[in-house]
């Protein structure tokens, strides 16, 4: 058996970035600071595949939820002629601008 201590993986890392931090800063170079929330852009939404389908049903139910919307009818009133449960039907509706009469 050999008498070498080994070194812990994560003191390796931080003693391997300490290096490139000294050489860093050797070059001449300083730290930019960022402000909260900037960043690099995001063009697009980066849902998940299962909620996208999920999205594009709820698309699909929308035009017969705006009927209901046009019609005069509360938000519960649509939910219950399309059997969908009230939780949905807000979804729907807040996704797709649709606004319901209150009662």
């Amino acid at each position: 058996m050999t008498d070498e201590t080994i070194l812990h993986p994560r003191d390796v890392i931080i003693s391997e970035l300490e290096k490139c931090k000294e050489q860093f800063f050797a070059a001449g170079k300083t730290i930019q600071t960022i402000p909260a929330g900037v960043g690099s852009a995001h063009p697009e939404k980066h849902l998940a595949g299962q909620h996208k389908l999920q999205q594009a049903g709820r698309a699909k139910l929308a035009p017969a939820l705006r009927e209901h919307a046009d019609a005069g009818r509360t938000l519960q009133a649509a939910a219950r002629a399309m059997k969908l449960k009230v939780e949905r039907a807000q979804l729907i509706a807040r996704e797709n601008g649709i606004v319901f009469a209150v009662e």
